[in-house]
């Protein structure tokens, strides 16, 4: 049987507790509008390849120079998703991860960017078909040529 001080503790303990946690905070409601799911998978699929770039970069100093102009185009576009988002949307903080694991040499990783380039420019053709709004297809579609130019410029760049 709990002696009165612990039932006290107990309950000062709670009462601390809860003063922790405001309860006017609210959950963020989910998202069920259609072009913005849309916008989150884009800036999921974007994010990623993001940090692999970054990832790369880090690992290999030389490839990431030739990766700068690539890792910019990427942050452009994540700069104009999250413009594309309503406003108090949460899309989470992705950049805190250190990114997609890769295997082999620097040439090995360089190239699973390019394929990475390429893999996210199937990713943005489908959301440009999928979007219900004209202008967000086109903003995906415009992506979608840019993730193939960057792939063509970093197969070149052998």
């Amino acid at each position: 049987m709990p002696t009165r001080r612990t039932v006290l503790t107990a309950a000062a303990m709670a009462g601390a507790l809860a003063a922790c946690t405001p309860e006017d905070r609210a959950d963020p409601a989910p998202v069920t509008d259609p072009n913005t799911l849309l916008v989150l998978e884009a800036l999921g699929a974007e994010e990623e390849l993001e940090a692999k770039i970054r990832k790369v970069s880090r690992r290999y100093p030389h490839r990431g120079t030739a990766l700068a102009p690539t890792r910019a185009v990427h942050v452009a576009h994540l700069e104009l998703l999250t413009k594309q988002l309503p406003e108090g949307t949460q899309w989470g903080e992705l950049r805190m991860g250190a990114g997609p694991a890769f295997k082999g040499d620097d040439l090995a990783a360089y190239l699973a960017v390019a394929r990475g380039e390429d893999r996210l420019g199937q990713t943005l053709r489908r959301l440009a078909f999928e979007a219900e709004s004209g202008p967000l297809a086109r903003v995906f579609a415009g992506m979608a040529a840019a993730t193939a130019q960057q792939s063509a410029v970093l197969r070149r760049l052998l």
